[in-house]
């Protein structure tokens, strides 16, 4: 364990603790879920590091392939691996190099829309499937907040980056505010893909929301899972 990693472990509470090692348990499973049904979740985050990884991919086996997920969320989630007594491997190291020498898509796709049409876009998707109205959005950034298990999900979103067309992620906080995760979560975090989700090769408008909607509904129903038992 480095010493950074040994600090941040020692300053969490056994609550926190708790809810690392179950995210971290879980996003294991999950990517290797998703490698079995062909990264049907994945495809839907428009974003030139899911090409990059998907691509990389393409030219190793299937054991590596779930060897490489183990090790992206290794890598990402060193407090819980620490916590638990697990270490990256050299096969996990040799092929997390491998993935990051590929090069990344290039320029962001100019939007075919406005932002104001996304933004009503993504409202009418959040009521729809949580009853949430998001009534202030004025600049780029807004946040809506779903109760589950008597815990907030807050859940952050993003139309205004320079460099994305799109970007999201949840804080998971108690009854005094206090937040549970060490890092924002978000399909890409908790899959140890990137430390932000965005997407940045969308072509439309709704390939954004598609995408969105779909890993928040993903997310949303394994929460009872990661809370337990915290």
């Amino acid at each position: 364990m480095s010493s950074r990693t040994e600090a941040i472990a020692q300053a969490l509470s056994e609550q926190q603790k708790r809810f690392e090692v179950n995210c971290y348990r879980w996003a294991i499973k999950d990517f290797h879920n998703e490698i079995g049904k062909g990264y049907k979740l994945l495809a839907k985050v428009r974003s030139s590091l899911v090409v990059r990884y998907l691509e990389f991919t393409k030219e190793i086996s299937k054991d590596d392939e779930k060897t490489l997920a183990t090790g992206l969320v290794k890598k990402f989630h060193p407090v819980a691996a620490s916590l638990i007594g697990e270490r990256m491997t050299e096969r996990e190291d040799f092929l997390i190099g491998g993935l990051l020498s590929g090069q990344l898509q290039g320029l962001l796709p100019k939007a075919q829309w406005k932002k104001s049409q996304l933004k009503n876009a993504l409202r009418q998707s959040i009521n729809e499937l949580y009853g949430e109205h998001i009534h202030s959005w004025s600049g780029g950034e807004t946040e809506f907040g779903t109760q589950v298990k008597g815990w907030t999900i807050r859940t952050r979103l993003d139309v205004g980056g320079s460099s994305f067309h799109f970007s999201y992620d949840h804080l998971i906080q108690d009854k005094d505010g206090k937040d549970l995760p060490i890092f924002p979560i978000s399909v890409l975090a908790w899959l140890g893909i990137a430390s932000q989700t965005n997407w940045d090769t969308s072509e439309t408008m709704e390939q954004i929301v598609e995408g969105f909607t779909a890993v928040c509904s993903h997310f949303f129903t394994a929460v009872p899972e990661l809370l337990e038992p915290i």
